[in-house]
């Protein structure tokens, strides 16, 4: 009987134990209310800055268009190589027959039409033989301006001119280098083109055909950071063996001038911006009218060639 009793207890006190232990629901711990939404947007631990192109500009290009009479025809060749490829030409200096392609060009844009009438050119519009002594007798230089270059270009001031130009004459009283850079057309080629053996002078004024580093420098103050300088003199002979005979003197004269831009290489340490565009037009005397309209065509494919290399070394 005690032991039944003694067991009944301790099954009492076992079970009051454990209910102590119990939690009512008022006492659970309640869940927690979810976060209200919010606007602001969550941005990633590290975030990748995004990449700037850099393209680079096309250069200030001058050119410089060298004299070599008839053989200039080549330069209207580089004129259109570089609008083939639209690259734009910043200011333009022509060195004797050079000033009529490179300021018609800077006048009106385009050569098509002096190309057009250079290439029609015959002997008699350059020099014309002495009755007597059978020499060559130079032209006055405004009849032929007149013959190839249209009145309403020749009558433009250079100060109007689309593209910068300028070309280099010279006093043989005094030697002073002047740049006609003002005035009309006209009276800029009557200063700039004559030069033996084609043309008289006008006054005392000739072309300054050994201007080369003038012009360099000439260029550089209208902002030209590339400079081009297209000879046309390289190569074959200038005149041919019986004209030689007939003036050495005029012969002489012309190897001069081929040296002096020849050793335009000596020029790059001084100025880094200069580059030489050389036209092979070895068969083309200076006083040679036959093969003319291949010259445009030379000069087409030099000129593509420099765009080239420009357009690798300074990636436009």
């Amino acid at each position: 009987m005690n032991q039944l009793r003694l067991i009944s207890l301790a099954i009492i006190l076992i079970a009051s134990i454990g209910c102590e232990n119990l939690k009512t629901r008022s006492q659970l711990p309640k869940n927690k209310e979810p976060l209200p939404p919010t606007n602001e947007v969550q941005m990633p631990e590290e975030l990748e800055e995004p990449v700037e192109v850099k393209t680079r500009e096309v250069p200030k290009i001058g050119i410089i268009f060298g004299p070599g009479s008839v053989r200039a025809l080549a330069h209207s060749g580089v004129v259109d190589a570089f609008q083939a490829e639209k690259v734009p030409i910043h200011a333009i200096v022509g060195i004797g027959w050079g000033a009529l392609v490179g300021g018609y060009y800077a006048s009106e844009g385009n050569v098509t039409k002096v190309q057009w009438q250079l290439s029609k050119l015959k002997k008699g519009d350059l020099v014309d033989k002495a009755l007597i002594s059978g020499k060559t007798e130079r032209q006055p230089v405004l009849p032929f301006i007149k013959k190839v270059v249209p009145s309403d270009v020749r009558k433009k001031s250079l100060e109007n001119f689309t593209v910068p130009f300028a070309c280099p004459t010279v006093s043989y009283l005094v030697g002073t280098s002047v740049f006609k850079d003002s005035g009309s057309f006209e009276d800029a080629l009557e200063q700039c083109l004559p030069a033996p053996p084609a043309f008289a002078p006008k006054g005392v004024w000739f072309a300054d055909l050994n201007a080369i580093e003038e012009s360099i420098r000439y260029l550089k103050q209208t902002g030209a950071n590339i400079i081009v300088y297209v000879n046309v003199l390289q190569g074959g002979d200038l005149f041919s063996r019986n004209e030689i005979k007939e003036e050495p003197e005029l012969a002489m004269y012309w190897l001069q001038v081929r040296r002096s831009h020849e050793a335009l290489a000596s020029l790059r340490g001084k100025y880094p911006e200069l580059r030489e565009l050389n036209v092979s037009a070895s068969r083309q005397g200076l006083l040679e009218v036959g093969n003319l309209r291949l010259l445009p065509l030379a000069g087409k494919r030099a000129g593509a060639k420099m765009i080239s290399m420009l357009k690798q070394e300074f990636g436009f």
